[in-house]
């Protein structure tokens, strides 16, 4: 036998050798592994996840105010005074106004108002701050003209209603026909030199004013994006002040708050343990002196 053929059968024992081993190991380990579906629990604990104002959508759709039931949200412009190129109309929209009613008449001037093809719209706070509130309500009323509720008619109505529905002892220091007394909120002053008629019309005004088909929304403060206008949050529209979601500025009330509350927690331990140590000290005292004041 030549080297070459000593050689070439070690080879195929060699490989004869592996082939078995493998197919020995293989089959052990497929009887070893387990088919059956492995039972997974499907139940799991509840995690609690504290969400704080800053964590919150920009809109959640409620209101940050009280019962926004008397509100109106939406309402469209009337056809007749939307501007088209056949009518030649124009809509003036007028900011705060704030019970100046001078300034109010000098606008009209200087934009040459003309009642039978303008339309005057506000954007709300038209009352407070200034000295004739009852005045620019009653030449909007007089002039027609449409507006939608700002936050200081917001304020002022919910003042009204507030003082309107006092009960027990509140209700009898109330006198509804009095002068104003001292300390008594500027909100409520203000509704007190509105009529019932100005009252009901303040109440009436939307929060939000569609001109249709001009794609134009008129708000006192902005909408939310992303928003249905059905679904904005009143609160929201009367009061943003900012074009982002103030974030910061909650998480930073938030801190504060909290701070507040970890000191006023330290103190009032710090002040038991004062008293306690004051309680313990008289104790020591009344046993090391039992018989002090006795003849």
């Amino acid at each position: 036998m030549s080297i070459f053929q000593s050689q070439r059968r070690l080879v195929l024992v060699a490989s004869a050798a592996f082939f078995v081993a493998s197919v020995y190991l293989c089959t052990i380990g497929l009887f070893a592994m387990d088919f059956n579906r492995a039972s997974v629990s499907s139940s799991y604990e509840d995690v609690e996840v504290d969400l704080s104002k800053a964590d919150l959508p920009a809109s959640t759709i409620s209101y940050n105010r009280p019962s926004s039931e008397d509100i109106t949200v939406v309402a469209a412009l009337p056809d007749e005074y939307v501007p088209t190129t056949d009518n030649k109309r124009r809509i003036i929209v007028i900011g705060d106004l704030h019970g100046m009613i001078d300034p109010l008449n000098t606008l009209l001037e200087e934009t040459g108002f003309d009642s039978t093809k303008d339309h005057i719209v506000s954007v709300g706070d038209m009352v407070n701050k200034g000295p004739d509130s009852a005045g620019v309500v009653k030449r909007l009323m007089d002039l027609n003209a449409s507006a939608v509720r700002g936050n200081h008619e917001d304020r002022v109505l919910l003042a009204w209603v507030a003082y309107n529905t006092m009960e027990g002892v509140a209700a009898d220091l109330a006198v509804k026909d009095a002068e104003a007394p001292p300390g008594e909120s500027g909100d409520l002053k203000t509704a007190r030199t509105l009529s019932p008629e100005q009252l009901d019309w303040l109440k009436s005004l939307p929060i939000i004013l569609t001109v249709d088909p001009l794609n134009l929304y008129i708000v006192h403060a902005g909408l939310v994006p992303g928003i249905e206008l059905e679904q904005q949050d009143p609160w929201a529209v009367m009061n943003m002040r900012t074009l982002t979601y103030p974030t910061d500025d909650f998480r930073r009330k938030e801190a504060q708050k909290q701070e507040k509350k970890e000191q006023k927690k330290k103190k009032e331990g710090e002040r038991k343990k004062q008293e306690k140590e004051k309680k313990n000290k008289n104790s020591r005292r009344d046993v090391a002196e039992p018989d002090a004041g006795l003849p």
